[in-house]
């Protein structure tokens, strides 16, 4: 049966921080890909999940120094992906970018955010990459790893400088305009839905978010630990779920019909009103309860138990 992966952030904790104007105010720029026997088929040869724009600064904790812990903000901190049955190849890859809330103009952040959801999956996304990601050789991957921070990095600075005004890229040029920091970008993989018994999973995950400079890239001057749960379940298939569609879709239809008289009843009136609805009525909107009728009869034989006729294909979570 389908399984779905459940992906949860849970908390953000500090263990350094340099903002120089004080504490820091991070936010997370969460992206979640799903890579299976399913998206390879596709010409993106993946799929992904990401919160929504309005999020797109959402502080963590504001003031935030060493030894602070968080919760991720709502909207992001959930994410579930559903996976098919008998897959030779399940792959979910969490990206989380961490920035540092600064001055940075709200229309900017937005737009970079959307470059960001938008890049990972196209950088990640080649065949190439995509091989040398799965390779045991670490310089492999460290390769590939650098080639997609480069590529999204270069597509989210390219997408907040356009969205900045002539005086507000002079300021920055000044040293008045302090851009948002880019913190660290890190990410983790699941390769697995299931243990090897069968059983499903529920285990904790932690990933560093770690900020380097110096000549040797070795001072260390931001260190963010990211924690959360990857989770899955078995999908129960609802035996009546066809049903519970066609009734959906005959309330839909006749919700549609009550909806074009209530129109006409804006635009017309009088016996030229009540021979449009007339008209209506019989020719399509009692046609389309007729059939609502029959769906809800036809799902209430199914969950009676009656027979399913036309298959029982559908799934239904907790």
């Amino acid at each position: 049966m389908p399984i779905d992966a459940i992906i949860t952030l849970d908390t953000l904790t500090c263990s350094k921080e340099s903002d120089g104007t004080g504490h820091s105010e991070p936010y997370l720029w969460p992206v979640l890909l799903r890579v299976d026997d399913e998206t390879l088929a596709t010409p993106q040869l993946l799929s992904s999940l990401h919160g929504p724009d309005l999020l797109a600064r959402a502080v963590v904790k504001q003031d935030m120094k060493r030894g602070d812990s968080a919760p991720v903000p709502q909207g992001q901190r959930s994410f579930t992906f559903r996976f098919s049955d008998n897959l030779s190849m399940h792959n979910v890859i969490l990206v989380v970018a961490l920035l540092e809330h600064d001055e940075t103009p709200e229309r900017a952040v937005k737009q970079g955010y959307i470059a960001f959801r938008n890049e990972v999956p196209k950088a990640v996304g080649t065949l190439d990459r995509l091989l040398r990601l799965q390779s045991n050789d670490a310089t492999v991957v460290n390769g590939a790893i650098a080639e997609v921070k480069t590529q999204v990095g270069d597509a989210v600075r390219a997408a907040i400088k356009n969205n900045l005004t002539a005086s507000e890229k002079l300021r920055v040029l000044l040293g008045t305009l302090n851009l948002d920091d880019e913190i660290a970008v890190s990410h983790v993989r699941f390769a697995q839905l299931t243990t090897d018994a069968g059983a499903v999973l529920d285990q904790a995950f932690s990933t560093l978010l770690v900020r380097k400079t110096g000549s040797s890239n070795s001072t260390v001057t931001d260190l963010y630990n990211l924690r959360g749960r990857f989770q899955t379940r078995r999908v129960v298939r609802d035996r009546c779920q066809a049903r519970v569609d066609a009734v959906k879709a005959a309330q839909e239809q006749v919700d549609a019909f009550e909806r074009e008289i209530d129109e006409l009843r804006e635009q017309f009136q009088g016996a030229e009103l009540n021979a449009l609805i007339a008209k209506i009525r019989e020719e399509d909107l009692d046609p389309a309860l007729a059939a609502l009728d029959a769906a809800r009869a036809a799902l209430a034989r199914c969950r009676a138990g009656g027979v399913v006729v036309g298959g029982t294909e559908g799934v239904v979570t907790a």
